[in-house]
């Protein structure tokens, strides 16, 4: 399941990154235990993303939390 880029994002660093390595909610959902659907609310900004899914992502994705997240 590839996204589109939302405006609306909480996250606007980690759905560029994402869509730059062509990385699917799917995949990255399936990495840190979350559904794909809930993966997809946070991307949205329809719900926040819990702190322990920011740590999950960035251990997913091998990278810091700077290059990820605008907090």
């Amino acid at each position: 399941m590839l996204f589109t880029f939302s405006p609306d994002s909480e996250e606007p660093r980690l759905q560029y990154y994402l869509l730059e390595r062509d990385i699917t909610l799917r995949w990255l959902s399936g990495q840190i235990d979350i559904s794909p659907s809930a993966l997809s609310a946070m991307m949205n900004g329809h719900r926040k993303f819990k702190e322990e899914y920011k740590i999950a992502i960035c251990e997913a994705l091998r990278e810091p939390r700077e290059v990820l997240f605008d907090d």
